[in-house]
């Protein structure tokens, strides 16, 4: 079994090459079946074009020792360019051409449209439903010109006409059973896409909210690490009197209602998250202290004035109080955290429904509150 062990591995470096990193993606599958397709190929034209080349069938052993050359290369390009389409159009291309010349020259005992068959998969499986299909059909057009034509002598091989409507039906089927079976796999994949979007969103989404939850945070903290910023640091005030007062439900109405504001003004790059409870952390992409401090006074001002409606119809004003802290090359994302969340403590401290800037950023960036 030991000795096997080497072949598998051999063959697994060839059908991934060109892939740069471990993933189920389309093109993923593309890049596998054009390794196989080339490894495939490879075996077969090489020994045929010998044998070719044995007969003294020089064109054909040309074709298809030519052929072999070009899948080699084409194999080697994909490796250090991984251009897979270029790479796809490449097989295409040449089987394309070798089956049509086959079904034209008749091949070795007039057996070259027997090598046709495979055609319509390689095109369909490499190419896609919609592309497949276009030079499927324009494979059997050539090819029926060819055939049916003999007036102008285009055919070189000798078939019967049976034989040859043969030939063209069959392959009409071939490429019927290869564009249901592409087409249907592309719709499979395409759900599989669009259920895996959905996925994605809706693990990454406080679903109480809309807003993004701290998952968000972890898995893009490199790139608020390397964005300059002010970060917001905001908690709902009285939130646990609001609760026991009005009940749960109009607890839930006020997080909703203020995520709702947040998002409405907040931008695209901005990054707005749950952070936990009625607490919401806010990055400010590419923004000054002073801008920040602008727009969180905007907030503030806005939330203490938006009505919450109570179950009994009853309106109820709440009001947040806000950290508030920079991130840049100097300071960390842990640290401007750290003094925000301070800062919004401090603003708790101080009576709520304010703003607070943490001293060490405001003696750095020379801040005085208004």
């Amino acid at each position: 079994m030991n000795k096997n062990v080497p072949f598998y591995d051999f063959f697994y470096k060839v059908i991934s090459n060109g892939i740069k990193e471990e993933e189920h993606s389309e093109d993923t599958r593309k890049v596998y079946l054009i390794n196989i397709f080339t490894f495939v190929a490879i075996l077969f034209l090489l020994p045929l074009g010998i044998n070719a080349l044995l007969l003294s069938s020089y064109f054909i052993a040309l074709a298809l020792l030519g052929i072999t050359f070009i899948l080699l290369v084409n194999f080697i390009y994909l490796r250090m360019s991984y251009k897979k389409n270029l790479a796809a159009y490449v097989i295409s291309g040449l089987f394309f051409l070798l089956m049509t010349y086959l079904i034209y020259a008749g091949g070795i005992d007039q057996t070259g449209p027997l090598w046709a068959y495979p055609l319509p998969i390689i095109l369909m499986f490499l190419l896609g439903f919609k592309k497949g299909l276009f030079y499927n059909i324009l494979f059997i057009l050539v090819n029926a010109f060819i055939l049916f034509l003999p007036e102008i002598s285009l055919l070189s091989a000798s078939y019967s006409e049976s034989f040859k409507l043969r030939i063209i039906l069959s392959l009409i089927l071939v490429i019927f059973l290869a564009s249901a079976s592409e087409y249907l796999l592309e719709r499979a994949f395409n759900k599989m896409k669009e259920l895996k979007k959905t996925l994605e969103k809706i693990s990454r989404q406080d679903p109480l909210t809309g807003l993004h939850n701290r998952r968000v945070y972890d898995e893009d903290i490199y790139d608020i690490h390397n964005t300059d910023g002010v970060i917001l640091i905001c908690d709902i005030d009285n939130f646990k009197k609001i609760n026991d007062t009005y009940g749960h439900t109009v607890g839930d109405r006020v997080l909703v209602e203020v995520s709702n504001y947040i998002k409405r003004n907040t931008r695209q790059e901005d990054v707005a998250i749950r952070w936990g409870g009625e607490e919401f952390f806010i990055f400010l992409t590419h923004t000054t202290l002073e801008d920040g401090y602008r727009i969180s006074e905007l907030l503030r001002k806005c939330i203490e004035t938006l009505p919450i409606k109570t179950n009994n119809d009853e309106s109820i004003n709440i009001t947040i109080s806000i950290g508030l802290s920079i991130v840049n090359e100097t300071i960390t994302l842990a640290s401007a955290i750290t003094s925000a969340d301070n800062a919004m403590y401090l603003a708790k401290k101080s009576g709520r429904n304010r703003i607070e800037i943490d001293e060490l950023t405001r003696v750095r960036e020379n801040f005085n509150l208004i």
